[in-house]
């Protein structure tokens, strides 16, 4: 019962967090043009709009900030949702998601409104066009976030890395900084935090909004320079990865095969970046 008041209450301040967020976001724009999110009082207020969220949602984010070069390509593992919402509470930044976000309920409006760049994987020059949006938001002195991995795991593991993305920081010259995250439960591994399988959105969120905290810890890690090839990038960019997250004693499997039960809507928040 406990559970079900709070999730119920909390759900109620989620919908009219949301709502203010549509309306200031509606306001920046037609005070800054289509491109708000990129001015400096759009990225304070998304930011702030996303802390705001962690207090609604109880997620409480562990990082020691460290200086980040300016502009940089921050590359993460993948285990939630609620990871966009962790980053971007510390750290404004533009982020690459798959074009199913656009619809999920209530976040995927907001989503789009806050310059998140949606990509269709079925269209052949949208890995092309991604690219060349990431290349662009470097060249502007902003961060830019992707998760390689291209779906969501269990957080007991890292899968491979795909490395088409990484060829925009090349082309822009701007470092990689890797980003390891990791869901906690009482000192242990958090098995609701992670968003996989034929999970629906609104089901999990229910599940967040019902527990009294998720734990979330974020570890920027030391810069990489882009000279190098993006399959080097990727894989040295994932083993420092697993490497941080095996040193907190958090056990992290090899990846599996990439065979995946059929996505659910809204299941994934990242795409499947194919190609070399």
């Amino acid at each position: 019962m406990l559970n079900l008041l709070r999730a119920s209450l909390r759900l109620i301040r989620l919908a009219g967090h949301l709502g203010r967020g549509l309306l200031k976001s509606a306001r920046l724009r037609r005070r800054h043009g289509e491109h708000w999110h990129q001015s400096p009082e759009g990225q304070a207020t998304i930011q702030q709009w996303m802390q705001g969220l962690t207090r609604i949602l109880a997620l409480r984010v562990e990082v020691p900030l460290e200086a980040l070069p300016v502009p940089a390509m921050i590359a993460a593992n993948h285990i939630s949702w609620l990871d966009v919402i962790a980053i971007a509470s510390v750290r404004p930044a533009q982020f690459l998601a798959k074009e199913e976000v656009r619809r999920w309920p209530l976040i995927g409006p907001l989503a789009a409104r806050s310059g998140t760049r949606f990509i269709q994987r079925n269209r052949a020059s949208a890995l092309f066009e991604s690219n060349q949006h990431l290349c662009h938001a470097l060249r502007l002195r902003q961060h830019v976030v992707i998760f390689p991995e291209g779906t969501t795991s269990d957080g007991r593991r890292v899968d491979a890395f795909h490395p088409a993305l990484f060829e925009a920081a090349r082309r822009a010259y701007c470092p990689i900084q890797p980003l390891a995250i990791r869901y906690r439960r009482d000192g242990a591994h958090d098995d609701i935090a992670p968003y996989t399988g034929d999970d629906l959105f609104i089901t999990h969120l229910w599940r967040i909004l019902a527990r009294p905290e998720t734990h979330v810890e974020l570890r920027f890690l030391p810069p990489l320079s882009s000279r190098a090839h993006r399959r080097e990038l990727a894989a040295e960019c994932r083993a420092l990865i697993v490497t941080e997250l095996d040193r907190k004693a958090m056990p992290v499997l090899d990846p599996l095969p990439r065979a995946r039960p059929k996505a659910s809507l809204g299941r994934e928040t990242a795409l499947t970046q194919e190609g070399a």
